[in-house]
């Protein structure tokens, strides 16, 4: 990583210490742990997102290697937040996070003396955002669970198998999970009456929830495409960083307050035997709907 950045501070002075973890999304940790717009952080985002390399799976048509981006996305403490990456110990905060091109794996070593090489077995990468390393199958198999076949249909990610795991048992855990009870896949005699009274309604309000608060859910997914376009910006006095960085800070809180409010309503008709208010849930679907749809445009805006 060091010997890819050296040329672009040609001139300016040596790259900046900082170390990362070595991975396809590393997380960079800038050494005294600058403020997040300090003009050294600022200067090494925009350095990082314009990294390139040849990448020998491109080919053109005539079997040349092709030069391609390294950087799929990057996100700075404002984006890790609504990303669920801020935890309680602000030393392990990275200063912002570099989401790569799945075909490569970041280190800061070189490789047998080079900058760049091939490691034929090094065959799989993670923590990164493409479908080709984010995407997974659950399998479901027991009693309350119908024999449905495939379900390519239902968004879940990881954080829903534990409460769906504790609904078919008949448990509950003492703290509020982060995901929902996958309700399209378990069978209505295996449920509580809370969770059949207005089951269309709280399918619609967990698949709402999912869209708002998972780590790769639709809100997610624009806010880093916002914070991309943020950290890689250069605009005078750095105006469209503080712009965009805004919004992302004023579209976290309104998820945040959203996503608190379907949990709650979620976890206490799942294990508290509690009926929804269906106006309610109904109201907080579109709300939730209308927020998506507030940052989708953004997103595609910038």
């Amino acid at each position: 990583m060091r010997g890819l950045l050296a040329p672009d501070y040609s001139g300016l002075g040596s790259v900046p210490a900082f170390d990362i973890h070595f991975d396809d999304a590393p997380n960079f940790y800038v050494n005294n742990n600058p403020a997040r717009n300090d003009p050294t952080v600022r200067t090494l985002e925009r350095n990082v997102g314009a990294l390139t390399s040849l990448d020998p799976y491109v080919r053109d048509s005539n079997g040349n290697v092709q030069t391609v981006n390294l950087t799929a996305a990057l996100a700075d403490t404002v984006e890790e937040q609504n990303l669920h990456m801020i935890n309680a110990d602000p030393a392990r905060t990275p200063t912002f996070t570099m989401f790569g091109n799945p075909d490569f794996f970041f280190q800061l070593s070189n490789c047998s003396g080079q900058t760049e090489c091939a490691n034929p077995g090094f065959a799989w990468n993670h923590g990164d955002i493409q479908p080709e390393i984010v995407t997974t199958f659950l399998g479901m198999v027991g009693p309350g669970v119908p024999n449905l076949g495939v379900d390519s249909s239902t968004w879940a990610d990881h954080t829903d198998i534990r409460p769906t795991i504790m609904a078919l048992v008949g448990l509950h855990d003492d703290y509020s999970p982060d995901g929902r009870v996958l309700l399209e896949d378990v069978a209505g005699g295996a449920l509580p009456f809370s969770l059949r009274q207005y089951h269309g309604t709280l399918i619609q309000l967990g698949a709402v929830y999912k869209q708002l608060d998972a780590s790769t859910g639709q809100f997610a997914m624009d806010t880093l495409h916002i914070s991309t376009t943020a950290l890689e910006s250069n605009a005078s006095g750095d105006s469209t960083y503080t712009q965009l960085e805004n919004d992302l800070i004023s579209f976290g809180s309104q998820r945040d307050g959203l996503a608190s409010q379907i949990n709650a309503i979620l976890v206490n008709a799942e294990f508290h035997g509690q009926s929804i208010d269906q106006q309610q849930a109904l109201n907080l679907i579109s709300q939730g709907q209308a927020l998506l749809a507030q940052v989708h445009a953004q997103a595609q805006s910038v």
